[in-house]
């Protein structure tokens, strides 16, 4: 493992951007910087060209990956929102008002002995301060500087149907999370993945999805910070 580290390092050594940072004096946070860079860049710009249309460089060719015009995720969760608004019936629309009142805590008193340790509000709060910043705030400036004012109009229809999508997810979560002994809450894709297709009897399909969805969640912590600074 060791021999590893140094054949990789001295490899990232040699690039001719960073060991000119390097020479020059750059200080310690401007050389750690330019290495994540060096290293993360590669991964990015592969991970944009499958995903996002984004051009990737084989052999002298520049390559673009996208199905009628659409990159493959945007279309992925365009079908996914859609499916899910019909299937559900308008969820989006029929449980709209009944969510502002379950914020608004409507419900609490039915609910005082319901295990949680927060309020309805609270969760809500929690769920938006991890969702707001990359995607709401630097993915619009993104899309608008790009696609022009009617990326907009577009990212609306994306998340009226997103809602549903939203719904679906939180719902699974809700529905298939459970406690480890020392009282810790696990949740998420990785667990209603393996949980809910061993009751469609798919138990192997279900352990290599939630493994899958936890290799994409590390990629997508990769990506996030530099596949917006790709496109700026």
């Amino acid at each position: 493992m060791f021999k590893i580290f140094l054949f990789v390092s001295s490899l990232l050594l040699s690039n001719s951007s960073y060991s000119d940072d390097f020479k020059n004096g750059a200080n310690i946070a401007e050389q750690i910087t330019a290495l994540l860079e060096l290293i993360l860049s590669p991964i990015v710009n592969f991970l944009a060209f499958l995903f996002l249309g984004g051009e990737y460089s084989i052999l002298g060719y520049d390559l673009t990956l996208t199905i009628f015009g659409f990159p493959f995720l945007v279309l992925w969760l365009i079908i996914g929102g859609i499916f899910f608004t019909f299937k559900l019936n308008f969820v989006n629309l029929r449980l709209f008002t009944h969510a502002i009142k379950v914020v608004r805590g409507k419900y609490e008193e039915d609910s005082k002995d319901a295990p949680g340790k927060i309020s309805h509000a609270q969760a809500l709060f929690t769920a938006v301060s991890a969702t707001v910043g990359l995607g709401n705030i630097a993915g619009v400036a993104i899309a608008i500087a790009i696609g022009g004012p009617g990326a907009v109009i577009w990212m609306m229809i994306a998340a009226f149907f997103g809602m549903s999508t939203k719904f679906a997810e939180v719902t699974l979560g809700h529905k298939y999370r459970k406690f480890d002994n020392d009282g810790h809450l696990l949740a998420g894709p990785f667990y209603y993945l393996e949980a809910g297709l061993i009751k469609k009897n798919m138990p192997r399909l279900g352990k290599y999805l939630a493994k899958i969805s936890a290799y994409c969640c590390v990629l997508g912590a990769i990506g996030a910070g530099y596949i917006p600074r790709r496109f700026l």
